[in-house]
């Protein structure tokens, strides 16, 4: 009987084509799932965008509400509503404040934003355990510590820069110009104001710039933030030390830090106030 041939269609793989195959495999995986990875990141800056701007108009809301006054933020009542725009006090351990939404449902803003989802950047991973379980962290935004921040520190303060506590405080420094609101990092928040040392703003002195909290850069290496007159932007940090790794157990040592001539820490102190 003579031999049957087997058709080269129906031969099955090589040892050698199968790993050819694979490495192809691999080597695309490699090329798409950066690019993934950023596109992600991109539309999560998106969502975060509309989130700063929708606190911002609740902020100006509030405003109007409120004879001309701006929202509370001052550094030593935590727990004092009546006091600061937003109550606890973040750790990186597990505080019943990471997780607490009643802090939020309690802020001056709340009645004008009633949407816990819009407190925290959809990049921020952050978690803290809690009741047993693993929760994520309810909060990634904080306030401008120069404005509205009329307690203990605003002498302090005011030998710094301008403390806006009126919209008709905005004068040296417009309302297009003031960032509000911004996200911070997961590793630096603790309480909901934003900390920019003006210290260092004098133009003539670039290398006395001092940091004591970091921009949320979780978009690309870019952060959101929203500004007096109610636009939001996503604006990208260039600078190492303004965006170091993450750690999610320590605090980055960051109370005034010295960063001499980086352009972020110019770029916030453009944004935040005037320097007296």
């Amino acid at each position: 009987m003579p031999r049957r041939s087997i058709s080269p269609c129906l031969a099955g793989f090589t040892l050698i084509e199968l790993l050819v195959v694979i490495s192809i495999i691999a080597i695309l995986a490699g090329l798409l799932l950066p690019a993934l990875g950023r596109a992600k990141s991109s539309a999560q800056g998106v969502k975060c965008l509309s989130d700063r701007r929708q606190m911002q108009l609740a902020w100006i809301l509030y405003v109007g509400d409120n004879a001309d006054r701006v929202p509370p933020n001052e550094d030593n009542y935590p727990y004092d509503s009546n006091r600061t725009w937003v109550r606890g006090l973040l750790d990186l351990g597990n505080s019943p404040d990471n997780t607490n939404t009643v802090f939020l449902k309690t802020s001056p803003l709340w009645n004008y934003a009633s949407a816990v989802e819009i407190w925290k950047c959809p990049g921020d991973t952050s978690r803290s355990r809690n009741g047993g379980k693993w929760r994520p962290r309810v909060r990634s935004v904080s306030m401008n510590c120069f404005v509205g921040n009329g307690g203990d520190m605003v002498g302090h303060l005011r030998t710094l820069g301008q403390v806006v506590l009126k919209m008709s405080d905005f004068v040296d420094l417009g309302p297009a110009s003031t960032f509000i609101l911004i996200d911070e990092r997961q590793d630096t928040i603790n309480n909901g104001l934003f900390w920019v040392w003006m210290d260092g703003a004098n133009p003539d002195d670039p290398t006395a710039y001092l940091i004591s909290n970091l921009p949320g850069s979780y978009h690309n290496g870019s952060g959101a933030l929203s500004f007096a007159d109610g636009h939001a932007e996503i604006h990208r940090w260039t600078d190492p030390r303004t965006r170091p790794p993450l750690s999610a157990t320590t605090r980055i040592p960051t109370d005034k830090t010295p960063s001499p001539n980086n352009a972020d820490m110019k770029w916030l102190h453009d944004h935040t106030t005037v320097r007296r």
